[in-house]
């Protein structure tokens, strides 16, 4: 599983290092996956380089996220009350918190007594004290979801807070991300269920690897994604999640899209100038649940002639996969593949039964030219439309913002 795959990464990079063999680079498509390989690397006190992002705890979406958890398990945490009592935007600006804090001051109050306290004494002008109310309110709400198991208590937060919603509106390649990094902190939480931690030692421990997130400028073990390792050279690479639906992406679903990845991977193979490490993991956890079946290999491991490959103990050749029994009869053909596969996240999704989330194809249809509503950006005309077959990627020339490339079943863009 994803697990074992990062754990065998960082032993690899802990015995290369002994060997002194040079600068090392560690590879992966999407961003999420850094999570798992930063806390295994942390486990064997290898320092490294984060390039192109902030470490997995640090990034903006998932500080959000554990700021809410904190805040509904304890009110009077004020500095995650200022991070998250205006994000997303519910109208409560820089006056309405300066007027908050200016009452904790005076009464000697923590900022949630003040945020009481201005409510009872009606304190706050008219719009500011609606707004506020509105988010006590919603705090109190989310106070109901603490008896439930951790991983669903930080779903259903994040679903009544509106923070999903928030980023599929934006409807960006970015957001989109940014949403995929909340299902891998979900991941993080059931793990940690699982275990038997309750809420506090889940953000015990979320803090301590933020604490911890201070990169060596000189480590010679770098963490990237493949776009960022253009233009880049290791002495030994490895490139980790080479299975379908993560590398090939799920979204690049027509030939040009396809061809594209191809190229990425080359990228990623050629970065080594001596060794090159190439993993997929048979099982692996999204949007904080375990897939049915087995993940299907990379196509682009079948592309690599077999003579040209040594298989590391155990493992097992990409045109094979496991049997579903797990039986002595071990491995069969993949040709033709009976496992599952999913091509597109809204496939696995449904697998998993998960409901709320943007998916399918749009029924609308829209063309260059058409004038179209975006709930956050406002009006704008379209550039282009370019259809997967799963998705409408449109590019979208909104008056004031720019230019922005959205995806359909995020953007729910609306014909004016």
């Amino acid at each position: 599983d994803a697990r074992i795959e990062a754990r065998f990464v960082a032993k690899r990079v802990f015995n290369l290092l002994r060997e002194s063999d040079g600068e090392i680079g560690v590879l992966y498509r999407t961003n999420f996956q850094s999570r798992i390989l930063e806390e295994e690397l942390r486990r064997l006190y290898i320092p490294y380089r984060l390039v192109g992002g902030e470490s997995f705890y640090n990034r903006k979406e998932v500080k959000d996220a554990l700021a809410y958890l904190r805040l509904v398990c304890s009110p009077v945490d004020n500095i995650a009350l200022l991070r998250i009592i205006n994000e997303p935007s519910r109208g409560i600006g820089r006056v309405t918190l300066e007027r908050l804090q200016g009452i904790a001051q005076e009464k000697n109050l923590n900022l949630w007594e003040a945020v009481r306290t201005g409510l009872d004494s009606h304190l706050l002008p008219g719009r500011s004290h609606i707004a506020v109310q509105s988010f006590q309110r919603l705090i109190a709400d989310c106070q109901s979801e603490l008896s439930s198991p951790l991983h669903l208590c930080l779903e259903r937060i994040l679903e009544r807070v509106g923070y999903r919603d928030h980023l599929s509106e934006i409807g960006t390649e970015e957001s989109a991300s940014r949403l995929l990094n909340l299902d891998e902190l979900v991941t993080v939480a059931r793990d940690c269920y699982q275990r038997g931690e309750g809420i506090q030692g889940f953000l015990d421990n979320a803090a301590l690897y933020s604490e911890t997130d201070k990169y060596d400028s000189a480590s010679p073990v770098t963490l990237m994604t493949l776009h960022n390792a253009k233009g880049l050279e290791f002495q030994c690479v490895l490139l980790v999640g080479c299975e379908e639906g993560l590398f090939p992406h799920s979204r690049s679903t027509t030939d040009e899209e396809l061809e594209e990845e191809r190229r990425l991977c080359y990228v990623g193979m050629t970065r080594a100038r001596k060794r090159l490490y190439l993993s997929y993991s048979r099982t692996r956890r999204l949007y904080g649940q375990d897939l049915p079946g087995f993940n299907k290999p990379s196509r682009f491991l079948e592309e690599i002639p077999s003579e040209l490959v040594q298989l590391e103990a155990g493992s097992t050749p990409a045109y094979q996969v496991p049997s579903a029994s797990g039986s002595g009869a071990g491995y069969r053909s993949r040709s033709p593949y009976q496992g599952k596969t999913y091509n597109s996240p809204a496939a696995m999704k449904q697998a998993l039964s998960t409901a709320g989330r943007p998916s399918g194809h749009p029924a609308l249809q829209l063309t260059s030219g058409d004038q179209v509503e975006h709930r956050r950006y406002g009006p704008g005309r379209v550039l282009q439309v370019e259809d997967t077959g799963k998705d409408l990627k449109v590019t979208v020339r909104f008056p004031g913002i720019g230019i922005k490339k959205l995806l359909q079943s995020y953007a729910r863009l609306e014909l004016i």
